[in-house]
């Protein structure tokens, strides 16, 4: 597998190029820890963010005070995250380089620590092999987005697994490190079998939670499948293909609960900023992001808001 540049490397070279909120150097251009508003004095788009300590810590919300939280994230080594007009991020302890800036010149490799990689801008899409760190607990998350809406897969392991990537996706990785490609006539290593973890952005997540989706488990099914019980009240229709985590709190660092189904509906309980709660068809409650479901009935009976 070819070489990459070295996370590390990169990450303190981008610290040593700002002195205040940002600078700019060979066309690059370098956000240092600070508050910004997007679209004002952040350009919005999509960023390369390294951690300038041991931990670093990200916001997006949708007021300055950091309250109303779209995502945030605690992280090492370096993670990847957009950012549109009029969201306020926040960056603690980490600098931030414009990705299409960064990648003209450089790649990411992964710090021991762990990290993110963008599929086809770090790694080719395909099948690799992942291994475990010593002394650590291996654990990775598969992204379909750099805002951390959709997880399409993640997991636990022992001592090595084998995880298949498309282009456009982003591979979290914490414990462990990539190994090389694996050929798709391999049979998969069936005695590492991925567990449930819990779901946040951060790549030093903690592995633990509840175990979600067997395969009787109705969110497990297709739309089209499901005999969903009837809802009276107000309720929400999930977008096509998204595929929501459901979480215990209206904040992506809350634990996950349980997964919707795309264009699936379900009874809407409350809303909270940019969070619907929603109670999923074996009963269980929790929350996603307005951004993946819209609301397809309301009944005289108001939606508790806070």
């Amino acid at each position: 597998m070819k070489k990459f540049a070295l996370a590390v490397l990169a990450a303190v070279l981008l610290i040593s190029l700002f002195s205040a909120a940002s600078a700019e150097k060979n066309g690059m251009r370098i956000y240092g820890p600070g508050s910004y508003e997007v679209g004002k004095t952040f350009k919005k788009g999509e960023y390369i963010i390294f951690s300038a300590k041991e931990e670093a810590r990200f916001v997006v919300s949708i007021d300055e005070e950091g309250l109303d939280v779209i995502s945030e994230g605690t992280f090492k080594g370096n993670t990847i995250l957009k950012v549109e007009n009029d969201d306020y991020l926040q960056l603690i302890d980490c600098t931030a380089a414009f990705a299409d800036d960064y990648y003209s010149t450089f790649k990411i490799e992964l710090s021991p620590a762990g990290g993110t990689l963008k599929v086809g801008a770090d790694i080719e899409p395909g099948t690799y092999e992942l291994l475990a760190q010593d002394g650590q607990e291996p654990a990775y998350r598969v992204y379909e987005d750099s805002r951390y809406h959709t997880v399409s897969e993640e997991g636990t392991f022992q001592n090595r697994h084998e995880i298949h990537v498309s282009k456009g996706q982003y591979l979290e990785l914490t414990g462990c490190r990539l190994g090389g490609l694996v050929s798709d006539t391999k049979a998969t290593d069936k005695s590492a079998q991925p567990h449930s973890m819990r779901s946040t952005p951060a790549p030093d997540s903690a592995p633990g939670g509840k175990p979600q989706g067997g395969p009787e488990s109705p969110e497990n099914k297709n739309a089209a499948e499901l005999n969903p019980p009837e809802i009276d009240g107000p309720k929400v229709r999930i977008l096509p293909s998204k595929t929501p985590v459901v979480r215990s709190e209206p904040s992506t660092k809350g634990d996950k609960v349980g997964t919707a189904v795309a264009e699936a509906e379900y009874a809407l309980l409350e809303t909270k900023g940019k969070w619907y709660k929603i109670r999923l068809y074996d009963g269980e409650e929790g929350w996603i992001t307005s951004s993946m479901a819209e609301i397809v009935e309301e009944s005289d009976a108001q939606i508790p808001n806070e």
